[in-house]
């Protein structure tokens, strides 16, 4: 009997013994598991759990201590007025946080969530945040008689964070063009907008002396569209040259000048005429939209050919004298002489005249003189 107690306590002993000389390996295993969204839209809030599970199921984790880093590419901006469930946290630099959280123990078999809540500044630049954790625990042995450790697990989590707003750059030609989004007055070009929610907008642009020019955009999250235009001039310069130069211009039935003139002209339709002393007047139709073009406008006159009018003709009296006589044999001859006086008056008849050729009167006159003359003389008495 005694020898079977001693044999038993020497068989416990040699047990206790092999129990205390084994090598230090976790009786107990934590696994980590770092659950959150992504992307993340900054200026939102996002809550990231820390999941610790003891997924052995023999012993107790003890004095756990969990540390987090959060790490960003570009400048971190978060908010450290959170309740983060017993954590503590600091900024470590301007793209690192810290985070320690401290616990007693995880029970075996069961599992703890820790929360931590994060808000990203939405004047952060888009990018990446990597969330990591390093674990340490401890591990309890012989009935909680032992303990061993520490232990160490870990886990990280990318996160794209993305600027929930869209951005955009109107650009026009002139410049200082007055710009309104959806009917809201926003300022004048050249403009950057920005932190504008996604979606279509409708975009005026005005400018005095310009036509207004309307178009519709679609901004999208995280990107920056561009709204581009060249303003067209709601006005016409015309320039009127004419040949002859110096002749009237006007502009419905309104003198505004002589050629060579330059005339600004709104959208409609116009009447022009051209207008000069001795040459036929030039009309033209002139018509401006907004997509008219404009180009110089050059006229010929055409002269007025000239009719000569009838020279007027004076009446005119000639005198005609001739001497009819005999001649005679002796130095006593009874000579008598005949004077004649003749007017040559033009005829009443513009028709006849138009078709005598010059001097058809004065030779008219020399012939009645002389057929008179011939009459006389043969009915002078002739002496015996």
């Amino acid at each position: 009997m005694k020898n079977n107690q001693k044999q038993t306590r020497i068989i416990l002993f040699t047990l206790l013994l092999l129990l205390l000389i084994t090598p230090a390996s976790a009786s107990s295993e934590l696994e980590t598991t770092i659950i959150t969204t992504t992307p993340i839209n900054l200026g939102k809030s996002s809550t990231t759990y820390i999941a610790l599970t003891e997924t052995r199921g023999e012993t107790d984790a003890k004095d756990i201590i969990v540390d987090v880093e959060i790490r960003s590419t570009n400048e971190l901006d978060i908010d450290l007025n959170l309740d983060y469930t017993g954590g503590v946290i600091t900024k470590q630099s301007s793209n690192l946080y810290c985070i320690e959280y401290q616990l007693d123990e995880i029970q075996k078999g069961s599992f703890c969530k820790l929360l931590l809540p994060i808000k990203y500044s939405e004047d952060m630049a888009p990018g990446m945040v990597t969330i990591s954790t390093t674990t340490s625990y401890y591990s309890t042995e012989l009935l909680g008689l032992k303990t061993t450790g520490p232990y160490y697990t870990s886990e990280y989590k990318n996160i794209i964070l993305e600027d929930p707003y869209g951005k955009v750059d109107i650009i026009t030609t002139p410049e200082n063009v007055n710009v309104y989004m959806n009917g809201i007055y926003k300022g004048i070009t050249p403009l950057s907008l920005e932190k504008i929610t996604p979606g279509e907008y409708t975009f005026t642009l005005q400018k005095n002396g310009y036509f207004d020019e309307i178009t519709t955009k679609t901004i999208s999250k995280g990107k920056k569209s561009t709204v581009s235009f060249s303003l067209l001039r709601n006005t016409f310069d015309v320039s009127f040259t004419s040949k002859p130069s110096n002749a009237d211009v006007y502009i419905d039935g309104n003198y505004r000048g002589k050629t060579p003139l330059v005339l600004t002209f709104p959208v409609g339709t116009n009447q022009v005429q051209i207008k000069k002393d001795g040459y036929k007047s030039e009309t033209r139709s002139l018509e401006f939209s907004k997509y008219s073009s404009t180009s110089g406008i050059d006229i010929v006159l055409e002269e007025i050919p000239t009719t000569p009018s009838p020279t007027p003709t004076t009446p005119t009296t000639t005198s005609s004298s001739a001497a009819c006589s005999r001649p005679s044999s002796s130095s006593n001859t009874d000579t008598r002489e005949v004077t004649f006086t003749v007017m040559d008056t033009p005829s009443s008849s513009s028709s006849s005249q138009s078709n005598q050729s010059p001097g058809f009167g004065t030779l008219t006159t020399v012939i009645i003189v002389g057929i008179v003359c011939v009459y006389v003389k043969q009915q002078l008495p002739r002496k015996k």
